[in-house]
């Protein structure tokens, strides 16, 4: 049984899946194996695969499914993780050299009560452009605060991070799966396992962030209403299960106010809108926002 595996989905990146294989291949520690769940590429990733299965020194596994996104392609994994751990890879970035290794040091050096507490371990990205480390760096003594305190400590630290997550945990939380979008971002489960474990900050490099190519994944979304619906479903959800952290995440007050605007470019009913929300006075905060969201809108459109 292999310490971890490294999980990839992919969808039409042939001509960038080889930098994660060249980045798995420099790495020292090898006790992990490589699956990859092709979420319906229609392109020749599957001989790309087969290639790099007889050069690989690791186990290289691969499934193809039906096109349904990412977060399904995360949940159709699950079943098929083998490992206590898993760290996700984009199929358009790398891992820093050393980084599996420091992975599993992390882990090692935890006591018992530690590996308890702490679900995942995340590290830092580097931008492969500039060379440059991706946001702002972990506070010293992060790891010795628990729960909301730790938690709020988090936030004051965005951006890109890199995480070696928990599988058993991971099981436990899969992914809603809607018929309307085929995107939904992590943090519509990792706030959810947040509220009952913490997580283990380090500095050290993990990830080498990649936006050299048009479909790359740090390159957005784009503004469809397909998108702007996947974002409703998180403002919804910021609003319906983490409205408590109001007072400081301010991702909570960004929900309310961008929710009606959501709204009216993804071209849902207001109707359904007020009534998905799960409380009185949230219906009437959002109620109240609707000026303010749709000068925001008006704003933005001129600036275009």
């Amino acid at each position: 049984m292999p310490y971890l595996t490294v999980f990839t989905p992919t969808y039409n990146r042939v001509h960038t899946l080889e930098r994660v294989f060249e980045s798995l291949k420099r790495q020292k520690f090898k006790d992990f194996e490589w699956l990859i769940i092709d979420d319906g590429s229609t392109d020749n990733t599957a001989d790309l695969v087969e290639k790099m299965k007889k050069e690989a020194d690791f186990v290289i596994r691969y499934y193809w499914k039906e096109n349904g996104g990412i977060h399904t392609a995360r949940n159709f994994s699950y079943p098929l993780i083998k490992t206590k751990y898993v760290i996700s890879m984009d199929s358009d970035d790398e891992f820093a050299d050393g980084a599996l290794e420091k992975i599993r040091d992390i882990w090692e050096s935890m006591t018992p009560e530690e590996n308890e507490r702490f679900w995942q371990v995340s590290g830092r990205c580097k931008d492969s452009k500039t060379g440059k480390m991706i946001g702002k760096p972990y506070p010293d003594g992060i790891n010795d605060l628990t729960g909301k305190k730790q938690h709020k400590a988090r936030l004051k630290c965005p951006l890109e991070k890199h995480c070696c997550r928990k599988t058993e945990i991971l099981r436990q939380y899969p992914f809603p799966e809607f018929s309307d979008v085929k995107d939904i971002t992590g943090d519509y489960v990792w706030e959810q396992i947040d509220k009952k474990y913490d997580t283990y900050c380090t500095n050290e490099i993990f990830r080498i962030y990649e936006t050299d190519s048009d479909d790359s994944l740090g390159n957005g979304k784009g503004n469809s209403s397909t998108y702007r619906r996947t974002q409703w479903y998180f403002s919804m959800f910021c609003i319906n299960e983490l409205f408590s952290h109001i007072t400081y995440d301010r991702r909570i007050v960004f929900a309310v106010f961008n929710l009606p605007r959501l709204t009216y470019l993804s071209n849902t009913s207001f109707i359904e809108t007020i009534k998905t929300l799960n409380k009185w006075y949230k219906k009437l905060f959002v109620v109240l926002a609707i000026p303010v969201s749709f000068l925001i809108m008006c704003f933005k459109s001129r600036d275009k």
